[in-house]
């Protein structure tokens, strides 16, 4: 499966919590989540800008290593599209669409200023 592309630090922070990560703590903008399930386990993601891909794939295969699963197994429970029903309660990604919206207008605004 295709690593996903433009994924905000945040949203990949959050998408976590589906695989059972809790925030540990966080300093500046590096979220450090952490999970006891099946053994103790820590891993800090940025939570600026848009991940690099090879950013990404190595907060993955880190998670699919302590996981014990492929990459490509991994991929849809953090990051597929779910729709309860109504529309607004839309997430993509780990995040609900305001807070999609909200984190690439900040981009916009930051790399145009």
């Amino acid at each position: 499966m295709k690593l996903p592309r433009d994924i905000p630090g945040l949203a990949s922070a959050r998408a976590l919590t589906r695989i059972g990560y809790a925030v540990d703590h966080q300093r500046g903008s590096h979220i450090r989540r952490s999970t006891q399930h099946p053994s103790p386990h820590s891993i800090t993601v940025p939570a600026h800008g848009r991940l690099k891909v090879v950013t990404l794939s190595g907060v993955l295969r880190e998670l699919a290593t302590h996981a014990h699963l492929e990459r490509d197994k991994l991929l849809p429970k953090l990051f597929e599209r779910s729709d309860h029903g109504d529309g607004a309660a839309l997430t993509r990604r780990g995040l609900d669409v305001r807070s999609i919206m909200y984190v690439t207008e900040r981009n916009s605004r930051r790399d145009a200023g």
